[in-house]
């Protein structure tokens, strides 16, 4: 090949790596997009939200588990109530719940005790929520709490998703709700919130999440 050959193919080839240079910079960007914490995909909070509610559409809706280890409590709880209201006494035992039981011990009737229990009763005496609203309440944060553990973890919105409604709605979880034990969906709301706030503080330190994560763990 003769050098005029060479000199004229010279900046041919050079004309040729701006747009190579734009590809691959145009490739670390999108590399780049799936970590940006700005672009998070914000429709898994509403798609998690929305299962949930029509998963247990008839709590929704206001209806009851009339099964009796639910029905059991409840009435006694009325009763306990009145007895509190009308004669300030503090019912400490349940005799109508199997041969008796401690109804504090038990949580059975644990008023001003749970904190969010004045928020529950606000929602169902004054803005008349449905009564279970407590129960689809915490089964919502365990949803929710699982989600947001999940993204920080570094899944994917869809993996998110799934792995918060399948944590959400694990048979053992919504058999209990059914049957009169929602103390367990209450405790294990907060599990996935406890471990998102305790990898926050592990990794960044941050004692907002230290705080958050005894107060969760109090509750």
């Amino acid at each position: 090949m003769s050098r005029p050959e060479r000199a004229r193919k010279g900046p041919a080839r050079e004309g040729k790596r701006p747009p190579r240079d734009e590809k691959v910079r145009g490739r670390a960007s999108e590399a780049r997009e799936p970590g940006d914490g700005s672009k998070v995909a914000r429709w898994t909070w509403a798609v998690v939200v929305l299962l949930i509610l029509l998963f247990f559409y008839p709590i929704t809706f206001g209806k009851v588990f009339l099964s009796p280890d639910s029905v059991a409590p409840a009435g006694f709880a009325k009763i306990a109530l009145d007895a509190l209201a009308q004669r300030h006494v503090y019912a400490l035992w349940n005799p109508y719940y199997f041969l008796g039981m401690p109804s504090f011990g038990s949580l059975g009737f644990v008023p001003y005790v749970y904190p969010l229990d004045v928020i529950f009763g606000f929602l169902n005496k004054t803005l008349h929520f449905p009564d279970l609203t407590w129960l689809l309440a915490h089964y919502l944060l365990l949803a929710l709490s699982m989600l947001a553990l999940l993204r920080a973890l570094g899944a994917s919105p869809e993996g998110a998703t799934l792995g918060a409604v399948t944590f959400a709605l694990t048979p053992n979880l919504v058999a209990v709700g059914a049957f009169g034990h929602g103390s367990q969906i209450m405790t294990a709301a907060y599990l996935p919130l406890l471990l998102l706030l305790l990898d926050r503080f592990a990794r960044r330190g941050s004692l907002l999440a230290l705080a958050g994560f005894a107060l969760a763990a109090a509750l």
